[in-house]
């Protein structure tokens, strides 16, 4: 979870900005998104890629690339 959060909430304010979605994200470790559906998958893409990628160092920079190449 705090890689999906990022430092002061960084990572997700970039994945709600770039896919135009609600993103919540809970201690439980449940994400909640709501969206257009298509912006839902990206913002889904996203996550997994962090998920399969956080122990890569440049991970923001890695996933800011993702988001500007795949976002509508």
């Amino acid at each position: 979870m705090p890689r999906i959060i990022g430092k002061m909430g960084s990572m997700v304010t970039m994945i709600k900005d770039a896919t135009r979605c609600n993103i919540t994200v809970g201690q439980n470790g449940l994400i909640w998104i709501d969206g257009e559906p298509q912006n839902e998958l990206l913002a889904i893409q996203t996550i997994r890629k962090i998920e399969k990628e956080s122990h890569l160092s440049g991970l923001t920079d890695k996933i800011k690339e993702f988001l500007e190449k795949n976002a509508k």
